[in-house]
């Protein structure tokens, strides 16, 4: 939750901590009720929503999430949020 823009996959993770992506994974849902992928993209999002509140533009947002495009945060952030980024800055308003 501390560096939403990081990417390191389930078995980095597992690799880093001495336990197999399997076991992770297991884990992560147990104690979270989602898989990670979910988990990091509801992180990714919840900053993304701080960000642009904040007024940070769509642009800058996606890069400090780590997102190599900006059409890629664009389409996570209508699927996870149910608007576009700038729709929603616009709600905000």
């Amino acid at each position: 939750m501390k560096d939403p823009a990081n990417s390191l996959t389930l078995p980095e993770w597992g690799a880093r901590f001495g336990a197999s992506e399997r076991t992770l994974a297991r884990i992560f849902r147990v104690e979270t009720g989602m898989g990670f992928r979910d988990y990091r993209r509801q992180v990714q999002m919840h900053a993304a929503v701080g960000l642009l509140i904040e007024g940070a533009s769509i642009t800058d947002t996606a890069a400090e999430l780590g997102y190599e495009s900006t059409p890629a945060f664009i389409h996570a952030f209508r699927i996870t949020i149910g608007v576009t980024p700038g729709r929603f800055r616009d709600q905000e308003r």
